[in-house]
């Protein structure tokens, strides 16, 4: 699994809303199955979208992937207070076997000031 995720942003404020791109590509030789992101929405952030693809701040995706390709997902969430956040969703999916997998892409700075 390889996700390619987008620069560090520096400052936003209290209230801004945020689109993370992030775009997954299964880079194995057999189909995959993207179960979640873990931690899509961190602490202090508010998801923009449907209430029913995020509970406890991971986002639920479901979706099969054949070897090579790629999906492109955008999280919108607006900051709810002012911080200083590491953002670094997991991937978690399942091989071709059936077996869970995790990958952790580079963590994307997001500082919030006040509104």
């Amino acid at each position: 699994m390889r996700v390619n995720e987008p620069a560090d942003r520096s400052l936003f404020k209290v209230g801004d809303r945020i689109t993370v791109k992030i775009e997954l590509t299964n880079i194995g030789d057999a189909n995959a199955i993207i179960e979640r992101l873990e931690n899509a929405v961190p602490q202090g952030f508010k998801f923009m979208g449907k209430a029913e693809t995020v509970k406890d701040g991971d986002m639920v995706i479901r979706r099969e992937l054949a070897s090579w390709e790629k999906i492109s997902l955008e999280i919108k969430i607006v900051a709810e207070k002012e911080q200083e956040v590491e953002y670094q969703p997991m991937v978690i999916f399942r091989d071709n076997k059936n077996r869970k997998r995790y990958f952790k892409p580079n963590p994307i700075r997001i500082l919030i000031g006040e509104g």
